[in-house]
């Protein structure tokens, strides 16, 4: 399940949504709490649950990228702008980029993203 603490960042969280899906949410926390409601000396509701919930509506209602897809870059414009070849190294920096933009969603400009692919080629990857 999961083990939520006030303690989480706001990255924690994002990666939270992003792991479990947006259209899992409702489900999971339902789920967790029948889990509580089942658990002897326990009710349904819990307030950190509550906060954590909380929490989860702000940033989906303050942030729009929670998967690869969502980023304000895609494949084909990496291949184009850094003239790389189709392949596994595509994936690998999409999956950078996007966990670039849960640590610093205002990273999720095409330009922005293109400089962090780029560094990451010449940085890892010994490219360009």
């Amino acid at each position: 399940m999961f083990n939520y603490t006030p303690e989480w960042s706001d990255a924690a969280v994002r990666r939270f949504i992003a792991r479990v899906g947006i259209d899992s949410l409702d489900d999971l926390f339902a789920l967790r709490a029948a889990d509580r409601f089942g658990m002897k000396n326990k009710t349904a509701d819990s307030p950190l649950l509550f906060e954590f919930r909380k929490r989860i509506n702000t940033i989906l209602e303050n942030e729009k990228a929670f998967s690869i897809k969502d980023l304000d870059i895609d494949g084909s414009i990496l291949q184009r702008e850094l003239k790389l070849k189709a392949g596994p190294v595509i994936g690998t920096i999409l999956h950078e980029l996007f966990e670039s933009v849960l640590d610093d969603p205002d990273l999720n400009t095409r330009k922005k993203l293109l400089e962090i692919a780029d560094n990451f080629l010449k940085q890892h990857l010994g490219h360009r």
